[in-house]
């Protein structure tokens, strides 16, 4: 089965399935809205109604209420509430220029999402507050950050407590509990 053909256009960018595997969510570069399609019919479901200016990565809450997606164009990402198709909120890093890199995650327990990007920086925000709460760079720490590594990806541990952060040349994990206890 082909869902999502556009003749003429490019092909989807990024792609996520729903946890339980009824959804996919898909983007790409030429289109400025992310799409859902039902995996079985390969019928859309719904488009989300917010610009995503070149969305390069997307991701589910674990309970699949929840789609983030990660927009290099203006260093944004986006959450959507899937049932509604409504923005729940968007994070935006301090950078104007995000590298395809750039990578979003949600906590396990929808309460936070990661973002990694060509800025030197992993950051973590409190979806609820709509604040950044954390940022993370690799860990040369005596040297200047234009010398630091990109942040390329980022994924949280099942039970949500660690988040990993991939740097150029190492992966580097950090104890999450004090920062997300707090929030």
């Amino acid at each position: 089965m082909r869902i999502c053909e556009k003749k003429g256009q490019h092909a989807e960018g990024v792609v996520a399935f729903s946890p339980d595997g009824l959804i996919l969510a898909t983007g790409a570069a030429d289109d400025s809205k992310l799409k859902l399609w039902d995996a079985a019919t390969g019928g859309l479901v719904k488009a989300l109604k917010a610009d995503v200016d070149d969305a390069v990565s997307i991701a589910f809450s674990r309970d699949g209420k929840f789609l983030a997606a990660g927009s290099s164009g203006d260093a944004t990402v986006t959450l959507w509430d899937v049932a509604s198709g409504k923005v729940i909120n968007s994070f935006k890093s301090d950078q104007k220029v995000v590298s395809p890199d750039f990578n979003v995650t949600l906590s396990p327990d929808g309460r936070f999402v990661a973002a990694a990007g060509s800025d030197k920086y992993a950051r973590l925000w409190d979806i609820a507050a709509g604040q950044e709460i954390a940022r993370f760079a690799s860990g040369k720490e005596n040297v200047s950050p234009s010398d630091r590594e990109d942040a390329n990806c980022v994924a949280f541990s099942p039970n949500g407590k660690i988040l990993a952060v991939g740097f150029g040349s190492a992966v580097m994990l950090w104890d999450v509990t004090n920062i997300v206890g707090s929030h």
